[in-house]
């Protein structure tokens, strides 16, 4: 069974949305680690946790 053509670029266009919808996060996130780090006198990897978690209690 093939799919019409205009039913077979709905995949890899929601693909792209979720990949352009999390860069954003991702990259800023990347560039106020360190601050927000020497703020709070803490290590990058408690601060991954500490912002993980309410995302995990969301999901």
């Amino acid at each position: 069974m093939t799919n019409p053509p205009s039913t077979c670029w709905i995949q890899p266009g929601l693909g792209l949305g979720c990949v352009m919808t999390i860069s954003s996060p991702q990259y800023v996130w990347t560039l106020f680690t360190k601050p927000i780090g020497g703020a709070l006198g803490t290590t990058p990897a408690v601060l991954q946790v500490t912002f993980s978690l309410p995302e995990h209690m969301i999901t």
